[in-house]
C-alpha cells in the first residue's frame, strides 16, 4: 500500500511538474503573441501619425501657397488700378494744360479784342455782354483746369487742395461746407493723395447731384498707419427699396 502511495504521489507530481511546464510554455506564447501585438499597433501608429504629420505638411503647404498666390494676384491688382489712375491722371493733366494755355489764352485774345471802345452805343452795350461771357468763358475754363488736375495737389499737398474744393464748391452749389484737415504739413504717398481727392471730388459730386441737402461735412485725418477720409452731408438719404435693388444689382 505504501509502495502505491509513492508511485501514485510520484505520478502526480509528474502530471503537475507537466502541466506547469506547459503552463509556463503558454505563459511564454501569451507574451510573445502580446509584445508581437504591441509592437504591431505601435508601428501602425506611428505610421498613421507620420503619414498624418506629412499629409499636415503638404496641406499646409498648399494653403501657404494659395495665399502667396492670392497676394501677389493683390498686388498686382493694386498695381495696376494705382497705374490706370496714373495714366488717367497724367492725361487729365494734360488735358488741363491744353486747356488752360491755348482755351484760355484765346479767350483772354477775344476778350481784349472786344474791349476796343466804340462810338456806338448799341455796339458798346454788345460788347459788355461779350465781355462778361469771355470772364465767364474764361473762369469756366480756368475751373475746369483746375478739377481735371488741381496744382495745389502737387505744390502744397493734399490738405490745401482739399480746402481749395471745398470752398470752390461751396461756391458753385450753395451748400454750407464744413471742413475739418490737419494743419500740419504732412505729405502722403502721390497716389494716395490722388485717390483720396478723386474720392473726394466724387462725393461730394453726388451731394450735389442726389442728396438735396443744404450742408455737408468733410473730415480727413490721419495716424501713423492709416488715412480716413469722410463725407457726410444733410440730405434725404436713399429709400430702402432702392438700396436693396441697388445692393442686388451691384450698382451705385
Amino acid at each position: 500500500m505504501n509502495r502505491e502511495m509513492l508511485a501514485a504521489a510520484d505520478a502526480t507530481e509528474g502530471a503537475v511538474n507537466v502541466m506547469d511546464a506547459e503552463e509556463q510554455r503558454l505563459v511564454s506564447e501569451r507574451q510573445s503573441r502580446e509584445g508581437a501585438s504591441f509592437s504591431v499597433i505601435a508601428g501602425v501608429l506611428l505610421t498613421g501619425f507620420f503619414l498624418a504629420f506629412v499629409f499636415f505638411l503638404i496641406h499646409h503647404q498648399m494653403i501657404m501657397d494659395q495665399v502667396r498666390e492670392r497676394s501677389r494676384a493683390e498686388i498686382a491688382q493694386r498695381n495696376l488700378s494705382a497705374r490706370l489712375l496714373n495714366l488717367q491722371d497724367e492725361e487729365a493733366r494734360r488735358f488741363a494744360r491744353e486747356l488752360h494755355d491755348s482755351v484760355g489764352h484765346h479767350l483772354a485774345a477775344i476778350k481784349m479784342g472786344v474791349a476796343i471802345p466804340s462810338s456806338d452805343s448799341w455796339a458798346n452795350l454788345v460788347i459788355t455782354d461779350c465781355l462778361t461771357m469771355a470772364d465767364d468763358a474764361i473762369r469756366e475754363s480756368r475751373t475746369i483746369s483746375h478739377l481735371l488736375h488741381p496744382p495745389l495737389l502737387d505744390q502744397a499737398g493734399l490738405n490745401s487742395a482739399i480746402r481749395w474744393f471745398v470752398e470752390g464748391f461751396a461756391k458753385r452749389s450753395g451748400i454750407h461746407m464744413n471742413v475739418q484737415v490737419p494743419d500740419s504739413a504732412v505729405r502722403f504717398d502721390n497716389s494716395v493723395e490722388l485717390v483720396l481727392f478723386r474720392v473726394l471730388q466724387s462725393g461730394l459730386t453726388n451731394v450735389h447731384r442726389h442728396s438735396g441737402a443744404n450742408r455737408a461735412d468733410v473730415t480727413l485725418s490721419a495716424d501713423s498707419n492709416r488715412v480716413t477720409l469722410s463725407v457726410r452731408d444733410s440730405g434725404k438719404g436713399m429709400a430702402s427699396d432702392i438700396l436693396r435693388s441697388v445692393t442686388q444689382d451691384g450698382i451705385g
